[in-house]
């Protein structure tokens, strides 16, 4: 079973591309120029699904793929918005990891004083005061302020939450 912590965010599905079921993705992170991936990991409703890749090139800021199975426009439309994962041994050994926001996702989230809260599960950026929502149910403010250290080898965000933020 694949886990996130085995991943590398690399981008999000934003639009079909042509009728052959090829998919744009975003380039958030400069995994894509750094990786040559035989797969990649779509989470779709929650779940990591692997895909053989059966075709990548550049488009604009972006990157086209084009998976195995998916070879039309119906098919390709379930996965628009999905986040699309690298696997981190595709990745050379002194891949310098950009760390964005959505590659948070997995990360255990420890508060200085509540201790352990949960795992976040999902990064809400449909607003300006982008959200972490934890498997626990938590849901608090990704604010610079709040975040004490990001333990990358670990997995663990370390955050000091103001007094009552957990009671909102």
């Amino acid at each position: 079973m694949i886990e996130l912590s085995q991943l590398q965010y690399a981008g999000t599905i934003r639009k079909l591309h042509g009728k052959q079921g090829e998919l744009y993705c975003t380039a958030d992170t400069n995994a894509w120029a750094e990786a040559e991936p035989q797969w990649v990991v779509l989470e779709v409703e929650g779940l990591l699904v692997p895909f053989l890749l059966v075709d990548i090139r550049s488009k604009g800021e972006g990157v086209l793929l084009a998976l195995q199975g998916v070879d039309s426009e119906q098919k390709a439309s379930r996965y628009l918005q999905c986040k699309v994962y690298i696997l981190q041994s595709d990745l050379p050994t002194d891949y310098a990891t950009e760390l964005s926001v959505e590659s948070l996702v997995g990360y255990e989230v420890e508060d200085c004083r509540k201790g352990k809260l949960g795992t976040i599960t999902v990064v809400d950026t449909s607003t300006m005061n982008v959200l972490f929502e934890l498997n626990t149910g938590v849901v608090f403010p990704a604010h610079n302020d709040f975040v004490l250290e990001i333990c990358t080898d670990e997995h663990r965000l370390l955050v000091n939450l103001p007094e009552g933020i957990l009671s909102l």
